[in-house]
C-alpha cells in the first residue's frame, strides 16, 4: 500500500508516495521519502527566485498526520544526502551549519541585512554577506564581530 508523505525544505514542499511493502517501518518509510524529495528538489529546474534551499534539517509527516508528534519527524540534511551518495556536499553543508549556528542576520531583501558573527576581519565580513546576500544590492551593515581567541 502507498502512503503519502509530505518533506518540507526550506522554502520547497514535495509530496513522496512510500510503499510500505518495500519500507516497513515509518522511520525508515520517512527517510525514503525525505531522500526522495531532496533528489527531486536537486533534479527540477526552477523558475524566478524560487531555487530550493537546503536547510538544516527536513521535516516529515505522513499526510494528514503533521500535528501527530509520533508521525512528525525531522531528518537531517547532511544525512539525507549522504543516503544519495553525496557525501562532499554533506560534508561542506555540515561545516557552514558548524559556521552559521554563530552568526545572526536580520533584514529584508532589497532594504539591507544586519550581520552579527565570528569573523576574523571586516573585510571577510564584508565579503561573506555579499556572497550570501546578492540581492542587498551592497547594503549590508557588519554589526559586530566575534574575533577568534
Amino acid at each position: 500500500m502507498l502512503h503519502q508523505f509530505i518533506v518540507e525544505g526550506a522554502n520547497w514542499v514535495k509530496r513522496v508516495d512510500i510503499d510500505d511493502q518495500i519500507f516497513t517501518e515509518y522511520g525508515k518509510q520517512a527517510m525514503e521519502a525525505a531522500t526522495r524529495a531532496v533528489e527531486s528538489v536537486n533534479n527540477t529546474d526552477t523558475e524566478g527566485d524560487q531555487n530550493p534551499t537546503l536547510g538544516k534539517i527536513l521535516s516529515v509527516f505522513e499526510d494528514g498526520s503533521k500535528d501527530d508528534p509520533e508521525k512528525l519527524m525531522y531528518v537531517g540534511t547532511p544525512r539525507v544526502l549522504r543516503n544519495l551518495g553525496q557525501y562532499r556536499l554533506a560534508d561542506e553543508i555540515e561545516e557552514v551549519i558548524e559556521y552559521l549556528q554563530h552568526i545572526v542576520v536580520k533584514g529584508d531583501p532589497g532594504k539591507g541585512y544586519k550581520v552579527y558573527g565570528p569573523f576574523p576581519s571586516f573585510d571577510v565580513a564584508l565579503e561573506w554577506s555579499k556572497s550570501k546576500f546578492p540581492d542587498s544590492q551592497g547594503d549590508v551593515h557588519i554589526m559586530e564581530m566575534i574575533l577568534p581567541d
